[in-house]
């Protein structure tokens, strides 16, 4: 006869997990799907080293020495110089290469809510709460319409408009427009941010997904990013004052739009780890539609969050691309402080931000920052002035 062994909670969720859980993934491979970063997977690598058209630098912070055991060297606090391991630079070219020991690796997992049905609310809970922590969220942009209006559009409605944000990460991270009231997070289209499934007569308030994520990847999509207010705004074929005003008060919108990805409530995500951020809209040739002040305000925000690794891509790109040779320390750990750009400053390149200088303030000691970047991303090369 055979016997039936009941089997607690703690070991399904393992093997379900274990079921769902892919193989690790290059955070650059995830990372501006478009400019294919990674190239691991590719056998044309010798190609990428020769013309030098994707650089990628990665900054290791000065960290405190440690001693075997894993205590921190006796002595003063902070360290004196001496008991401080520099920090260092790394410039390659042909990232992926040389294997997984060349990639940022994070981990990844299919969401169970979308893969499994009909789950016991505990097992549910359990698998939720495995993915957020441990699956890197991948958020990126999409096109979106507004329907006819033949009446004028009130701003508070245009307002509401989620023009350009993927539907998914709409309903999971928290953006800076987000309805904050008595513990409940809404987002500007009125729908309440997913939470961990609740359990039996459970009292407390919802525990968000967003404050179990530990690996996200941000995209935006330069090519959606760049459309104008007549592509998302289905108007009546007629001209007339209620149009113009339609589109006066989509284009508000629009504008904010265009990088409410990157407006996020950072310090909502207390246990992230790593993040990856394409700020290719900084330099974008059709349309820049990041300013300097909003990457730094961005890159403030960020300030404090101890992230293991900080990925960011597009701000050296196009025009601004460094060129073909290795990155020297003495670039990064330089600058000097402009109080009227809330930034450190490169005097030897014309006063521009070191941007290096500002990011490494979201990294913990011992982290590493990397710039990502392209001569010619999406097949554009401007040409350089005189």
């Amino acid at each position: 006869m055979a016997s039936h062994v009941a089997l607690s909670r703690e070991i399904k969720t393992h093997i379900l997990t274990r079921h769902l859980t892919e193989p690790p993934a290059c955070a650059l491979a995830l990372l501006c799907p478009e400019w294919d970063l990674c190239c691991r997977d590719r056998a044309n690598h010798a190609l990428d080293a020769i013309t030098r058209n994707t650089r990628v630098d990665v900054y290791t912070l000065p960290n405190p020495l440690r001693l075997a055991d894993d205590r921190p060297v006796p002595g003063p606090h902070p360290p004196p110089p001496a008991a401080m391991v520099g920090g260092r630079v790394t410039t390659v070219f042909d990232h992926g290469r040389r294997g997984p020991a060349d990639c940022v690796l994070v981990p990844v997992m299919r969401d169970p809510r979308a893969e499994l049905c009909g789950l016991p609310e505990g097992l549910g809970r359990e698998l939720a709460r495995e993915w957020a922590g441990s699956s890197v969220f991948v958020a990126s942009q999409r096109g979106g319409t507004v329907g006819p209006r033949w009446v004028g559009m009130a701003r508070e409605e245009a307002q509401a408009a989620v023009l350009l944000r993927e539907e998914a990460a709409a309903r999971v991270l928290p953006f800076a427009d987000d309805d904050c009231c008595l513990g409940r997070v809404f987002g500007v289209d009125g729908v309440e941010k997913e939470a961990l499934p609740r359990v039996g007569g459970e009292d407390a308030g919802p525990r968000y997904l967003f404050q179990r994520l530990a690996h996200l990847v941000v995209n935006t999509v330069p090519e959606v990013a760049s459309a104008e207010v007549c592509e998302v705004g289905m108007l009546p074929s007629a001209w007339g004052p209620v149009v113009l005003w339609n589109l006066e008060i989509l284009g508000e919108r629009l504008e904010y739009e265009r990088r409410a990805n990157l407006f996020l409530r950072w310090d909502a995500m207390e246990r992230l780890e790593t993040l990856s951020l394409d700020l290719r809209g900084f330099n974008y040739p059709v349309m820049r539609y990041l300013r300097e002040e909003d990457v730094v305000d961005i890159a403030r925000s960020l300030w404090g969050m101890n992230l293991a690794v900080l990925v960011v891509a597009g701000l050296r790109s196009w025009l601004q691309y460094p060129g073909f040779e290795a990155l020297e320390t003495g670039e990064v750990e330089t600058g000097t402080w402009a109080p009227e750009k809330g930034a450190w400053v490169d005097e030897n390149r014309a006063g521009t931000v070191n941007w290096w200088q500002l990011f490494a303030r979201a990294v913990r000691p011992g982290g590493k920052l990397v710039f990502v970047d392209k001569q010619d991303g999406d097949g554009l090369r401007p040409q350089r002035l005189a």
